[in-house]
């Protein structure tokens, strides 16, 4: 089960839910860079529980159109370059979980889907994949796999 119910103040996330308590791990689907601003860098951010159970990201990530590029500190551009930042600002907070035990980018390749109406980017697609529905490799994928070669 993944939930999205956490608080967030200042430098921390806190996962409190009371369905938690039943569950083996904490799974948590988590958008800061994309739904959600950073409050203060992810260098200072820190994600805890205090249910002392593991955590597993179930979702993360952010939108961008293969070939687009520009600016990252700009959400609403769609660039992978901001999709890139995204990914290197999760990996530095990833860092600082000591109870993180799993990731997974949402998602792998771009799919259709009929509600995503953005007319320059989407159009009827979610472009969140890290290859383009296409099989092109987006600069966050770069980012995500050094990640996981040092684990």
């Amino acid at each position: 089960m993944a939930l999205d119910n956490m608080k967030y103040a200042d430098s921390t996330i806190t996962i409190n839910d009371n369905i938690f308590k039943s569950l083996d791990i904490i799974s948590v689907n988590e958008y800061l860079g994309w739904y959600q601003h950073w409050i203060v860098k992810p260098e200072e951010k820190t994600c805890i529980s205090n249910l002392n159970k593991l955590i597993v990201i179930s979702e993360f990530g952010s939108e961008t159109l293969y070939g687009n590029h520009g600016p990252s500190d700009i959400a609403s551009l769609w660039t992978e370059e901001h999709q890139e930042k995204v990914y290197q600002d999760q990996v530095t907070m990833f860092k600082r979980m000591p109870a993180l035990r799993g990731t997974c980018a949402w998602l792998l390749v771009d799919y259709r889907s009929p509600k995503r109406m953005h007319q320059a980017y989407q159009n009827g697609w979610n472009r969140k994949g890290l290859l383009s529905d296409q099989g092109f490799k987006k600069k966050a994928l770069y980012i995500l796999a050094d990640y996981y070669k040092q684990k």
